[in-house]
């Protein structure tokens, strides 16, 4: 399959953060230098907005919080969170979260938000990979693992 490109190694950070809501916070600050042309309060409102119906958590310790947009282009804009302190995010197996990929899409190329998605879950349903993304001291180790 074809690499598909939808990560940079700039957007993989280490961080801490207290809660979900500071580590949606932190990842949306990472991204206000790519000029999307709105707010970034608007947009942690509609990502808050999504959490409340429906956590974002799907387990093993991983969230992939994320909205859909009016933005140009089609590939996902996204921010990855390698948290220092695991977090609650009410998740289903009761297992903190230690992993945020935060996904901006499209609204009109829901597709490739799928198919990102898809393509995510190949790698993190892999307990080894999972493994070395929560230990991890590398930037570089972590793009390896997760770019697609």
């Amino acid at each position: 399959m074809q690499e598909k490109n939808f990560l940079s190694i700039t957007n993989i950070h280490f961080i801490h953060a207290n809660d979900y809501k500071d580590t949606i916070e932190i990842l949306l600050q990472k991204l206000e230098s790519r000029n999307l042309q709105i707010p970034m309060e608007d947009i942690l409102k509609m990502i808050l907005e999504r959490e409340d119906l429906m956590p974002t958590s799907i387990g093993y310790g991983i969230a992939i919080p994320h909205t859909s947009l009016s933005i140009e282009g089609k590939e996902p804009i996204v921010e990855i969170g390698i948290l220092e302190n695991a977090v609650n995010w009410f998740s289903f197996d009761k297992i903190f979260i230690k992993l945020v990929i935060l996904v901006l899409y499209n609204k009109n190329e829901k597709s490739r938000f799928y198919e990102f998605i898809g393509l995510l879950n190949g790698v993190l349903k892999d307990k080894q990979k999972r493994k070395i993304l929560f230990h991890s001291a590398e930037v570089a180790e972590i793009y390896d693992i997760l770019r697609l």
